[in-house]
C-alpha cells in the first residue's frame, strides 16, 4: 500500500502555542505538542507512523492531559467531521460530548476553547451551519487558528456552501506568515473552494502554489484533480495523478479518493475497464482496510457510474456486496442526506430493497432527540431533496425512466444542499441524462441536458457518447412506430 510519511516532528509546546496568540487551557506541554500532531495529520491527511497514525496521536493526547479541553473539542469533533458515526449509536460519543455539555455549561473556559465547544456540540446536534458560524466567530479575532479554520471548511463542504468554502481562506489567508507551522495547506484549501466557485485558473494557481510549498499536500492535489475533472481533461488528470502518486499515496486518509478522481478520469473517456481496474486495486481495497465514510461514498458512486454508462450488470454483481457490506452498518445513521442517497447505491446495486432508506422509522438518539429523526440541518434537505432524488432512483432501478427524469428535474437545482463537491454530485446529473435517454417522453429534455453540458464540457468524450446514445434512442423510438392500418372499403 501506501509509503509512510513524517512531515513534521518539531510539535509546538504551551510557549509557542501563547506566542502565536492560541493559548490552550493546559499546563501539559506533551499534550500540547500531541495536539499540535494530531492537528498535523488531520489537516495533511496522514497518519504518522512515529505516532502510532491519527488514532494512536489521539490515544496518547487524551493519556496525557484527560481533561484538556481542546484535545477532547479535536478528539470528538473528528469522530463528527467523519459522518460515520453519530449519537444515535455510540454510546461513548454521546458520553464525551455530554462531558464537553458539562464544561460548556460551567461558563469557566477562555472565549476561544468555549466558541470550540459550542460549535462541536452545535454539530453533533445536526445544526452545522451554526456550528460553522461559531468557527467563523473564532477566526475573526484568531485567523491563525487552523482547527476552526479546517472544521469550518469540512462543514461547508458538508452544507455545500460553496462560497463560504472559499471566502472563508481568503479573509485568513493574508494575517498568516509563512513561517508559521501548516502555512502552505491554506492555499490548497483556497484552492478547492475557487474551484467549487469555477474559478478554475484561479484554482489551478493556487493548488500549484500549495504543492510547490509541499509536494505531499494531498488536499491541494485533491483540487486540481476537481479542475481537470470540472474542465473534462481527463488525459490532463490521468498524467498528472500517475506523475504524482508517490507524493499524495502516502496521505491514505484521502488517497482513495484521488484514486476514484483517477477512476472517473477513465469513465469519461469511456475507458470502463481501466476505472474497474482502479476499483478494484484501490478503491475497493482502500474501503475494506478503512471503513472510513469517505471511502465509502467513492465505492459507492464509483459502481454506479459504472452502472450509468451501461457495464454489465455482470460485471458489476460480484463487486456491489462489498461495498454493501459497509451501507447496511450505517443505512440508518441519519447523519449526512449526502451519504443516504450514496448508501441507497448500494442497495439497489445489490438488489435490496431501496425503499426501507426512504422510510427509516424513528430511532432513539441516546437521549439527545426526541423524536429519534433527522438532525435539524438535514431534516428539511432530506425531505426536500433527498427523498425525491432516492425515489428518482428507485425508479430508475426499476426501468421507470419517465417518473426518474421527471422526480430528479424537479429538485436538480437544490441537489447543492445535500452538499459534497460539484465533481462529486455530477453523478446525479448524469442519472437524469440517462433517465431521459432512456425516457418514452423526454427525449427534448434529454437535448436540452446535454446542451446545458457542452457550455461546461465542450470537449467532453463522454458528451460525445450520450450524444450518440440520445440519436440511437430516438432513431430506434422512430422506426417502432406503425404506420396506421386503413380501415373500412376502397
Amino acid at each position: 500500500m501506501a509509503a509512510k510519511l513524517t512531515l513534521r516532528q518539531n510539535w509546538r509546546e504551551s510557549a509557542a502555542w501563547k506566542a502565536e496568540n492560541l493559548p490552550l487551557s493546559t499546563t501539559n506541554d506533551q499534550a500540547c505538542k500531541l495536539f499540535d500532531a494530531a492537528l498535523t495529520q488531520y489537516v495533511g491527511w496522514y497518519d504518522d507512523p512515529t505516532l502510532g497514525g491519527l488514532s494512536g496521536t489521539l490515544e496518547s493526547l487524551k493519556k496525557a492531559d484527560p481533561h484538556f479541553v481542546m484535545g477532547q473539542v479535536l478528539n470528538v469533533g473528528l469522530t463528527l467531521i467523519g459522518s460515520g458515526d453519530n449519537v444515535f449509536k455510540n454510546a461513548a460519543l454521546s458520553g464525551d460530548l455530554d462531558v464537553l455539555d458539562s464544561i460548556a455549561s460551567r461558563g469557566r473556559l477562555p472565549h476561544r476553547e468555549q466558541l470550540h465547544v459550542d460549535a462541536v456540540l452545535a454539530w453533533s446536534r445536526g445544526r452545522l451551519s451554526r456550528a460553522a458560524s461559531l468557527w467563523e466567530d473564532i477566526l475573526v479575532d484568531n485567523p491563525t487558528d487552523m482547527l476552526a479554520l479546517k472544521f469550518a471548511h469540512d462543514t461547508y463542504f458538508y452544507l455545500g456552501y460553496q462560497r463560504q468554502l472559499r471566502d472563508s481562506i481568503a479573509r485568513v489567508l493574508p494575517r498568516w506568515k509563512p513561517s508559521m507551522p501548516l502555512y502552505s495547506y491554506l492555499h490548497g484549501m483556497l484552492a478547492f473552494g475557487l474551484c467549487e466557485t469555477n474559478l478554475y485558473d484561479q484554482a489551478r494557481k493556487a493548488a500549484e502554489e500549495a504543492l510547490r510549498l509541499n509536494k505531499n499536500d494531498a488536499w491541494a492535489t485533491h483540487a486540481l484533480a476537481h479542475v481537470y475533472e470540472m474542465q473534462a481533461d481527463p488525459d490532463g488528470g490521468i498524467a498528472f495523478m500517475s506523475r504524482t502518486m508517490a507524493d499524495w499515496e502516502p496521505c491514505g486518509m484521502l488517497a482513495c479518493h484521488n484514486f476514484w478522481h483517477w477512476a472517473v478520469y477513465h469513465i469519461e473517456k469511456g475507458e470502463v475497464e481501466a476505472a474497474i481496474d482502479l476499483f478494484d486495486g484501490q478503491v475497493s481495497k482502500r474501503l475494506r482496510e478503512s471503513g472510513a465514510m469517505l471511502d465509502y461514498v467513492d465505492a459507492a458512486s464509483l459502481l454506479y457510474r459504472l452502472q450509468l454508462r451501461d457495464v454489465p450488470k455482470p460485471t458489476l454483481a460480484s463487486r456491489w456486496p462489498g461495498v454493501y457490506d459497509v451501507a447496511q452498518t450505517h443505512y440508518d445513521d441519519r447523519v449526512l442526506t449526502f451519504n443516504q442517497l450514496h448508501f441507497l447505491m448500494a442497495f439497489l446495486g445489490t438488489g435490496n430493497d431501496g425503499q426501507r432508506l426512504v422510510n427509516l422509522p424513528p430511532q432513539r438518539d441516546l437521549g439527545r432527540r426526541d423524536d429519534g429523526g433527522w438532525p435539524d440541518d438535514q431534516q428539511s434537505i432530506m425531505a426536500e431533496v433527498g427523498i425525491p432524488a432516492m425515489q428518482a432512483m428507485i425508479a430508475h432501478n426499476e426501468g421507470r425512466f419517465d417518473d426518474a427524469a421527471e422526480k430528479l428535474a424537479a429538485v436538480k437545482y437544490d441537489l447543492l444542499r445535500i452538499g459534497g463537491s460539484n465533481a462529486q454530485r455530477d453523478v446525479f446529473d448524469l442519472l437524469l441524462i440517462d433517465s431521459a435517454i432512456k425516457s418514452e417522453r423526454h427525449a427534448n429534455l434529454a437535448r436540452a441536458l446535454l446542451a446545458e453540458r457542452s457550455l461546461f464540457r465542450p470537449k467532453s468524450p463522454m458528451l460525445k457518447s450520450l450524444n450518440e446514445a440520445l440519436t440511437s434512442r430516438c432513431s430506434l423510438a422512430k422506426a417502432s412506430k406503425k404506420p396506421a392500418v386503413a380501415t373500412g372499403q376502397v
